[in-house]
């Protein structure tokens, strides 16, 4: 398969309907064919084992549509590596194309294979990316956590490293309180003294909060009380 023949494969299996709800939950979509991500999966497949790889991403890097730069981000995963410089140089490339959370969230989560063999190294660059300017660049590094390290070991590092962020971004701060309703279920007393004492943006604690109550891990009780620490906060 060449490009062209991606665009024409992207195109035939195009929904409107679904052009349409894209749109409606990713409102930084511009441009999109309306395809599904089933079917896009088979399609990354596909391209995997019959294509000139550097040629199509060559393309892939230009294309504009979200799915062009969904299908970039699962091949960059899919990729076989000589080393971790190589792995991060692709990573960091793909990363200024993302402006929108369904492309952060689903290249992180397709890095799963990389991240379990690079584990560390993946522990460092994420403590690297939340540090940048760039918010999506901030959001990987916060997905990179909640995806990979999202567990005893690491939970006194990730805790200590969200001290640093204060960009306001709406989606940064998305990502975090995301983050910190899971780490909650690794250490609950731990999370909440950090939510009720660190300095964290009382936007983010609400909505910490929101997403712990909304799991269904949670008894009556526990929930209640979770809800009444969200009012003492507002």
């Amino acid at each position: 398969m060449n490009y062209q023949q991606l665009i024409e494969l992207l195109k035939e299996n195009g929904e409107e309907k679904y052009k349409a709800f894209t749109k409606k939950i990713v409102p930084e979509v511009d441009d999109n064919f309306g395809v599904r991500m089933p079917i896009l999966k088979k399609i990354v497949k596909s391209i995997l084992k019959n294509s000139d790889m550097e040629e199509m991403l060559n393309n892939l890097h230009k294309g504009e549509s979200h799915e062009e730069k969904l299908i970039e981000g699962y091949l960059i995963a899919s990729r076989n590596y000589d080393n971790e410089a190589q792995i991060f140089e692709a990573i960091e490339n793909y990363i200024v194309r993302i402006n929108n959370w369904a492309l952060c969230d689903s290249f992180v989560t397709a890095l799963k294979k990389l991240a379990n063999k690079n584990k560390e190294a993946f522990f460092i660059k994420a403590k690297q990316y939340i540090k940048a300017q760039n918010p999506w660049e901030i959001r990987v590094g916060l997905i990179i956590f909640l995806d990979y390290f999202c567990n005893e070991a690491y939970l006194d590092k990730i805790l200590e490293e969200l001290k640093g962020i204060k960009m306001s971004h709406y989606y940064v701060k998305m990502g975090e309180a995301w983050l910190l309703s899971m780490l909650y279920f690794v250490d609950k007393v731990k999370v909440v003294d950090f939510l009720l004492h660190s300095g964290v943006d009382k936007w983010t604690v609400n909505k910490s909060f929101q997403k712990i109550v909304e799991s269904r891990k949670l008894d009556i009780n526990e929930k209640e009380f979770i809800k009444k620490m969200k009012k003492n906060v507002s």
